[in-house]
């Protein structure tokens, strides 16, 4: 659907708030820090258009829309909920064994506890936008807020890089 005015303003409230958690948590463990990736405007323009649609919204189509009931009355808070949070495991677990089976610049970033712990947040925090508008679009901007940032802003294209880069480390390689 497409989200009334209300609905924006509650997504906005919603990214606010899981942005300031998210960043207090990552600057604290230091996954997070203020380097902004030096590259072309074109350059950075093309990452948020590619990361609009992949992760952003066909991740929260997948993991949202598809596996958790529309936030509708005749469905049961207790059962909308039983499917949230199943959806948020898969999402979770997703990500891991992405970290896990994917290339290596994944694998040193996304199997970190304190990394899975943002995602877990990431994911509580679409949960309750699409809980409250019921809209693909604003939880697609939520989670696509939230990967740009670190992408472009803390630092999160030099560790892919640096991660694509080391190729010292085994595939399955578990640790720091």
């Amino acid at each position: 659907t497409l989200p009334s005015a209300w609905q924006w303003l509650t997504t906005l409230g919603i990214l606010l708030g899981f942005g300031a958690i998210a960043l207090a948590l990552g600057f604290a463990q230091g996954i997070l820090q203020w380097n902004p990736w030096q590259a072309p405007w074109y350059r950075q323009l093309g990452l948020l258009l590619k990361l609009l649609i992949i992760p952003a919204l066909v991740q929260e189509y997948v993991f949202r829309v598809l596996m958790i009931p529309y936030p509708k009355d005749w469905v049961p808070v207790w059962n909308w909920w039983a499917w949230a949070l199943l959806a948020l495991g898969i999402f979770v677990g997703y990500h891991a064994l992405q970290g896990r089976l994917s290339q290596r610049s994944q694998l040193t970033v996304s199997t970190q506890p304190i990394w899975l712990t943002l995602i877990t947040l990431l994911g509580l925090a679409c949960i309750l936008t699409y809980r409250f508008t019921g809209s693909l679009w604003t939880i697609t901007i939520v989670h696509w807020g939230f990967v740009s940032v670190w992408r472009l802003l803390l630092g999160g294209q030099q560790q892919l890089q640096r991660a694509r880069n080391d190729r010292s480390k085994p595939l399955f390689y578990i640790g720091k």
